[in-house]
């Protein structure tokens, strides 16, 4: 188990001499001995020597985070709790995040620490912030990898949405076309997700199909506005 070298030599007057106590670890064994050494004409000298080893054992407080509905131009915010639950240290890192990144982007999940370093029975709280961005389900994967084991995956998910109000009031948008686009996109999906035809449902339709508008309306002014900068 342990190991040291050089095992034997002569030393010159004031001249010195490194040893290189090794220790070599299989799992969960906990290992103790003494070295001795003889100097010729002189005394033995001890030396105690221990040694344990352990496999990296860690876990996770979540792996599915749901964020629910959040403001699409806010930053929600949420704790994941790392621990260690073995032995001995390990390194951490998130690997999809740029070390470059220093704020949260849109649609950019944001981790703070990047990573460090646990030691036995500690813990980090890893902080995740995300910006929608844009009106819309989102859904992203986090990479985590501890130590040299496999990544692992945590999934973040949510809905951005904005405030609004519902009238009941006609809106005439016919000869715009750029809305008479969109109101053909909302009718669309109303009319994929509620019914098979918008003019046999219910007139409640009417609204939701204005709301989708709405929403498509506001997501093309956040993208804009995110590639502009």
């Amino acid at each position: 188990v342990f190991d040291i070298l050089p095992q034997f030599g002569t030393l010159q007057p004031r001249e010195s001499q490194v040893f290189s106590f090794t220790f070599y670890g299989h799992s969960d064994i906990s290992a103790q001995a003494r070295a001795l050494c003889k100097v010729y004409g002189g005394p033995v000298y001890e030396v105690t020597l221990h040694g344990e080893a352990s496999l990296v054992r860690y876990t996770l407080s979540t792996n599915d985070i749901d964020c629910g509905v959040q403001m699409f131009d806010q930053v929600a915010e949420v704790d994941i709790v790392l621990r260690n639950t073995g032995r001995v240290a390990f390194p951490f890192t998130v690997l999809t995040q740029s070390p470059e990144s220093l704020y949260p982007l849109p649609g950019e999940p944001f981790i703070e620490p990047l990573s460090g370093n646990i030691p036995a029975g500690g813990e980090e709280i890893l902080k995740v912030y995300y910006l929608p961005g844009v009106p819309e389900y989102f859904q992203k994967v986090i990479q985590l990898q501890v130590a040299h084991l496999e990544p692992e995956s945590i999934t973040l998910r949510g809905e951005g949405v904005f405030p609004r109000i519902s009238l009941d009031l006609p809106r005439d948008i016919t000869g715009n076309g750029r809305f008479e686009s969109y109101l053909r996109m909302a009718e669309e999906k109303i009319q994929g997700e509620q019914c098979l035809d918008l003019k046999e449902c219910d007139p409640s339709m009417d609204t939701l199909v204005l709301m989708e508008l709405e929403r498509l309306l506001i997501k093309k002014h956040a993208s804009e506005q995110i590639e502009a900068g």
